[in-house]
């Protein structure tokens, strides 16, 4: 079962990924008992419901080899060992243990920003922004549970990105994304006292920062470019960001401003780095110099 826009399409072969007979009933089932929405926007409807949380249709979430009931794994499920690419070597989170600091950039934010770049463009998307909080594990080369040394599985990209956040595009000026990268510097109330962003390949930026007794009492970014462009501040870019930092999610208030009527969705973060790295494997691990901290 896939979206259409906002809306849960009629029967479409092509949407089922060849599903055949059992992706066709699963979808005639959830249409003729349920109204369905784009979830985790409250501003979208389906047939006048503007709310709606699914039951057990089994049209939303991840299910097993067989949850449709018909006795074999006939792919419209969503098997977690199923593999979806392929890495070089680890891909971490920041800090030590990994995933202990989000002040830091990182390799396994700055992927999640370059998939999501990469599944955007379609709708001119030339930057991508990623919450640290996000990206909930790292990717280890070395197989877990035999599926072999280098391998992703479906289950791992689940556990790498597991909110299932919907992507959005939009023009925001130079000055406004200035404004977001100087909002890493968080308030004294947050619970971090920086959040670095991941960004996509391209754009890169000097940070200084102040941090003292663990808060963040400065920051200044300076010589933002945009594949080795001068940012200008007037000028209007493409950014696609999750809805979570589209509506100020850890105090990214700037994305707030956005005029909503210029809003694109694109799916989802986990279609996106799913099929990331089934067109772009094997994936190196991003640099993380693309921030130049001085």
């Amino acid at each position: 079962v896939c979206h259409v826009g906002h809306k849960l399409p009629e029967y479409d072969p092509n949407c089922t990924e060849g599903c055949g007979d059992a992706g066709k009933i699963d979808l005639i089932e959830v249409k003729q008992s349920v109204a369905v929405k784009h979830l985790g926007n409250t501003a979208h409807s389906y047939d006048g419901v503007s709310d709606y949380v699914p039951g057990s249709h089994g049209a939303t979430g991840v299910g097993n080899k067989d949850s449709d009931g018909n006795g074999i794994d006939d792919g419209c499920e969503s098997d977690p060992s199923r593999a979806i690419g392929t890495i070089t070597a680890d891909i971490l989170r920041g800090g030590s243990p990994p995933g202990s600091d989000r002040g830091v950039e990182s390799a396994a934010v700055n992927l999640v920003a370059d998939a999501q770049l990469w599944a955007t463009s379609s709708n001119g998307a030339q930057i991508a922004f990623m919450n640290p909080a996000g990206v909930r594990s790292d990717l280890i080369y070395v197989a877990s549970a035999g599926e072999g040394d280098g391998v992703v599985t479906y289950g791992e990209a689940l556990s790498f990105q597991p909110f299932n956040n919907t992507l959005l595009t939009f023009p925001m000026t130079g000055a406004q994304i200035i404004s977001v990268l100087e909002e890493q510097c968080q308030p004294v109330v947050a619970s971090r006292p920086f959040q670095h962003l991941g960004v996509s390949d391209g754009f890169t930026y000097d940070l200084s920062k102040v941090i003292v007794a663990g808060e963040c009492t400065s920051v200044v970014v300076s010589n933002v470019a945009l594949n080795g462009v001068p940012l200008v501040s007037t000028t209007m870019y493409v950014v696609t960001v999750n809805n979570f930092l589209a509506a100020g999610g850890d105090n990214f208030g700037t994305f707030t401003t956005i005029d909503p009527s210029t809003i694109l969705e694109d799916g989802s973060d986990l279609e996106a780095i799913v099929n990331y790295f089934g067109a772009n494997s094997p994936v190196a691990p991003p640099s993380t110099d693309r921030v130049n901290e001085l």
